[in-house]
């Protein structure tokens, strides 16, 4: 399922204008083999869209055609909550929907285990309501124009609606720029803005509402990290196999020579579960480590060539589909189609680094050898945590020197300003924590975290039914168990693996080289060991075939942009076309100094580069212009 799509009109339309409006919204969906069905009336219309062949009830009506509901996910424990609610028993989840709508219970969605988006539309109260589960990992987006309402989980949708103009968003290029995705009521597009997680959004003619249904919590109750452990390996087992469960084919699993999709794969019944890896050469380290991880699980294993034609070919598309809010991930989209047509579903381990294992934390770091490595271990903030706190130490997007060259200087003070008032307008449900570093991760697993997740993973999902056993209600709940030392330790994540399996948790990790049960403290100083035998020119690096491969699973992105001449021939149109693109706010000359640097090899500028790409291929996907 890809997405809902809708709108409301300020004044009833004739049905044949409302059916206009439905044709633009399908036509945009064109790239991709795509239908949309419409519930359209003279008071609106909501739809669904989904991939060709795609079966089962997308759309519930009630029996009087007034009341219509379209879903796109699912909900894992269907039954539960229709029992919990003393409702008939529903063949689908849009059918739900529509009962707890019409016996006024949309708020007993909090309890759904699941990942969905859905949208009411009832003509007899001219309202509609979209609802988004507890992380918005469906994006839906909405408009208030003149003339109505629009929304969509596509922004590329909504922008066909000619009532929608295609102008920039200051804020949200801001924050694409500096942190790689957007935060708060923003998006790339002036107007356009998102739902809120967990939200229950009510539009009117008048505008719109929210109500909130559920809250992110940690309950901190100061079990021991092998406690921990314990209670995560029995709710992985539980969600691994309620994922498993696919009506289209068997399952199978996105994995990697890391930690996090080994213990997806260890916690499935054995030979459940297929493993589909991609390398950036036949005989990658990585993928060596990877078919040894589903040797060991008893797991059919598919290896998967990335290649460079690839993720040019898709570096457009993926721009499309996560709507210009991530950087493109067409790495994962030139492969994932290859499983998904093996596959019903397909699991990830995507979330559970940066919840289990505190990626995104304050940490502290050592700094040797001329770059920082981080440790397991809190790094002290001041309280209350404020929006400049967390601005100036995250560490995503490109570094803040290279940052402060390209924004123009008139403009930079807005810049940051405009920065830390968005952080601080996000941040503030949490202020009051009485640990800062739970206000900090709050913020981060409903806003950074949040889009990396799924804005990222989009492009994924226009293809494959895509599930992330980390957001499984009971495994997010062990993570809101755990206190802040024990999540940026990462410690019971490792006994997990000891636990779920002793063999897996030798087998190395590809990430490190090291096995990877180690632990996080041994890990480290076997890291800073080996970087000293480096140094000292007794150890060597993985040899690579040539210059755009790595010994991980992608490929080498700065050498790819840099030697690579489609990327070559993209970026010299970039640089010739950098007025149309800055929008006033980035300094053209200084652009396009990094990218001459970049691809000369006198400087990096990766992430710099991966920003305009995307920035590009939306520019000019979605004609934007001042």
């Amino acid at each position: 399922m890809i997405g809902v799509l809708g709108f409301l009109p300020k004044e009833k339309m004739r049905i044949s204008l409302v059916q206009n409006v439905c044709e633009q919204f399908a036509e945009s969906f064109s790239i991709r083999s795509y239908k949309v069905d419409f519930h359209a009336h003279e008071g609106g219309a909501i739809g669904v869209c989904s991939h060709r062949g795609d079966t089962g009830h997308s759309i519930a009506v009630s029996y009087d055609n007034k009341i219509a509901v379209a879903f796109v996910g699912e909900i894992l424990n269907l039954e539960d909550i229709t029992k919990l609610n003393n409702l008939k028993a529903s063949a689908d989840e849009a059918h739900l929907i529509l009962q707890l709508y019409q016996k006024d219970l949309l708020p007993a969605i909090s309890n759904a285990n699941g990942l969905f988006c859905a949208c009411v539309s009832d003509s007899t109260r001219d309202l509609q309501k979209l609802i988004t589960d507890r992380y918005a990992s469906f994006p839906i987006h909405y408009h208030i124009g003149n003339k109505r309402t629009t929304f969509a989980t596509s922004i590329y949708a909504m922008l066909s609606d000619p009532s929608i103009p295609h102008r920039p968003c200051e804020v949200g290029i801001s924050q694409l720029f500096t942190l790689q995705r957007t935060l708060g009521p923003y998006t790339n597009i002036s107007g356009i803005k998102p739902v809120p997680s967990a939200s229950i959004a009510t539009i009117t003619k008048k505008g719109i509402s929210f109500e909130k249904y559920w809250h992110l919590k940690w309950v901190n109750q100061c079990h021991s990290d092998m406690e921990v452990a314990d209670r995560l390996v029995s709710a992985l087992r539980r969600a691994v196999v309620r994922q498993c469960q696919t009506p289209n084919g068997s399952a199978g699993l996105l994995l990697s020579g890391g930690i996090d999709s080994r213990l997806i794969l260890g916690s499935a019944v054995q030979g459940t579960l297929s493993s589909w890896t991609v390398a950036s050469y036949e005989d990658n380290p990585e993928l060596a480590i990877a078919q040894s991880v589903a040797r060991c699980c008893n797991s059919d294993f598919n290896p998967i060539i990335n290649v460079p034609e690839q993720i040019f070919e898709w570096e457009k598309t993926a721009t499309i589909e996560n709507n210009g809010l991530y950087p493109a991930s067409p790495q994962y989209s030139s492969f994932v189609q290859i499983a998904s047509s093996a596959c019903g579903s397909l699991l990830c381990g995507h979330g559970l680094d940066y919840t289990l294992r505190g990626y995104y934390l304050p940490s502290k770091f050592l700094n040797m050898f001329g770059s920082s490595t981080r440790l397991p271990a809190l790094r002290k903030i001041k309280r209350p945590i404020d929006g400049s706190t967390v601005l100036y130490n995250l560490r995503q997007g490109p570094p803040r020197s290279t940052l402060n060259r390209v924004i123009r200087h008139d403009k930079a003070n807005h810049w940051w300003e405009g920065l830390e008032s968005c952080f601080n307008e996000v941040l503030a449900p949490w202020t009051a924590s009485d640990d800062p570093v739970n206000a900090w991760d709050a913020f981060l697993v409903n806003q950074v975290s949040q889009h990396y997740a799924f804005t990222g993973m989009m492009s994924v999902r226009a293809v494959a039914n895509l599930r992330m056993p980390a957001f499984d209600n009971e495994v997010f709940g062990v993570y809101l168990s755990m206190s802040p030392r024990q999540r940026v330790s990462g410690a019971a994540v490792y006994f997990a693996l000891e636990k779920i399996s002793r063999e897996l948790s030798v087998i190395p990790n590809a990430n490190t080289g090291f096995r990877a049960g180690i632990g996080p403290w041994k890990e480290i100083f076997a890291l800073l060991g080996r970087a000293s035998l480096r140094r000292m020119r007794l150890l060597e690096k993985v040899q690579v075939p040539t210059v755009k491969h790595s010994a991980g699973s992608w490929q080498n992105l700065a050498n790819l942009f840099r030697y690579d001449e489609r990327y070559r021939k993209k970026l010299l149109e970039i640089r010739d076309r950098l007025d149309g693109l800055s929008f006033g706010l980035l300094d053209q000359d200084q652009l396009a100094i990094c990218i001459d640097s970049h691809m000369s090899g006198e400087e990096l500028h990766t992430k710099l580069i991966r920003q305009l790409l995307t920035h590009y291929n939306w520019v000019t996907a979605y004609n934007i212009s001042d």
